[in-house]
């Protein structure tokens, strides 16, 4: 039996296009009739003979409207029966590019369903018609079905279900994080080419100006990175896993302040340190086959070239200057690293600091000073190459700094 009949008998629907021949029906015992194609949203029809002599149609670019209040009935119905199959069927038949259902239909998928923990098998489903709304009919401040209160609550219970059972997955929780990004990044891109970033949602829910304390909580996805990494027996390859896929939102982050804001926010000194390695890697021409250590460093150094993305204008020396400043960030991490044996498990980290255990270096660990002042030469002939202008203080000031850090980092 096919899904559009069962939901039918379900809502004990009749076909208004089909006739009724039995005569032996009382008016008292017959079933619910409901018009499918009433559409009290839409302006009268009229009827008009030029219109129907020239197959009209409207026009592609009307406005999209509500999905008509008697097919919204039918979704009602389902609601209120639980019949959670007749509702997403319904939902996905009656949702087009001309069509959209109320905001506040949106805020139950959300809540009542998506993040109801007993509908592991439809979660999929939910998700899906929720990004197909979101696609036909980006969200906005008016119609966004979720909010503060509700995104707060999430991610604390996500951060507490890691803390406490890192084998529970709560996938529906997942799937509503990343449609709540997905609604804020589409209305944002949608402000800025308007030009009205202060009526975006994000304004609304992070701004620093308006709502400071709801960025502070955004620190708990930080937080939750934290705990992601140690977990599992090997933070080492954990925190590999995880920045492998944070690399590509970094790199397409358009401005410095945004990027500098998410990495240096980061608790984990190893993921941190990951991170930068990967970011340096993939900038570097001919990458090398080195592990991690200062060697690998001064490597970025010479062969380092900047490939991130700037949304605005910006001077190549401060390009080069944001990579510095990453070059020691990355040092400094790696040196957390190695001296607190963060590459091994909690329980093992826990002996080896009792033991006062000095960490196992690699041959690449050890550098001379001389090699050190020579990638600073190069690098400084390769910026007056590139710049072609006085050296900008600021470059020198990172570069005097990293040196400095070499310097400690060969010395302990």
């Amino acid at each position: 039996m096919s899904l559009e009949l069962r939901v039918l008998q379900h809502l004990e629907i009749i076909d208004l296009t089909c006739e009724d021949t039995s005569t032996d029906l009382a008016p008292w015992s017959s079933p619910i009739i409901i018009d499918l194609t009433e559409d009290t949203c839409s302006t009268p029809h009229t009827t008009s003979h030029t219109n129907q002599d020239s197959g009209y149609a409207p026009a592609a670019h009307q406005k999209p409207e509500l999905i008509p209040s008697g097919k919204m009935r039918m979704v009602s119905t389902t609601m209120e029966e639980n019949f959670l199959e007749g509702t997403l069927h319904f939902l996905s038949e009656f949702v087009s590019r001309q069509h959209y259902p109320p905001k506040d239909i949106i805020s139950h998928l959300i809540r009542e369903i998506l993040l109801n923990p007993h509908q592991g098998e439809t979660l999929r489903d939910i998700y899906m018609l929720l990004m197909k709304i979101q696609m036909l009919h980006p969200a906005n401040t008016a119609t966004v079905g979720w909010d503060w209160t509700l995104l707060k609550h999430t991610m604390e219970d996500q951060a507490h279900t890691v803390s406490l059972c890192p084998q529970e997955k709560p996938p529906g929780r997942l799937l509503f994080l990343q449609y709540v990004v997905q609604t804020l990044e589409d209305d944002f891109q949608q402000n800025l080419r308007r030009r009205l970033l202060q009526k975006s949602i994000a304004k609304k829910v992070l701004s620093c100006d308006m709502c400071f304390n709801n960025v502070k909580v955004m620190l708990l996805l930080q937080r939750m990175l934290s705990l992601a990494v140690e977990v599992d027996k090997s933070p080492n390859c954990s925190s590999c896993k995880i920045a492998d896929v944070i690399l590509p939102f970094i790199l397409n982050i358009p401005l410095r302040s945004q990027r500098e804001a998410f990495i240096n926010t980061m608790e984990s000194q190893l993921l941190r340190c990951k991170l930068l390695e990967l970011l340096f890697q993939h900038s570097c021409d001919v990458p090398t086959a080195l592990p991690l250590s200062p060697a690998k460093i001064l490597y970025f150094l010479s062969h380092s070239s900047v490939l991130l993305q700037y949304q605005e204008e910006t001077a190549t020396w401060q390009r080069w200057d944001e990579m510095l400043q990453y070059l020691s960030l990355l040092l400094m991490s790696y040196q957390n690293v190695i001296m607190e044996h963060l590459r091994s498990s909690l329980n093992d980290r826990m002996d080896l600091i009792i033991q006062k255990a000095k960490p196992k270096l690699q041959d690449s660990n050890y550098i001379s000073h001389l090699d050190i002042e020579l990638n600073i030469k190069d690098f400084i002939s390769r910026m007056q190459q590139i710049l072609e202008q006085p050296f900008p203080l600021q470059i020198e000031e990172k570069l005097c700094m990293l040196q400095e850090l070499f310097l400690i980092v060969t010395a302990t």
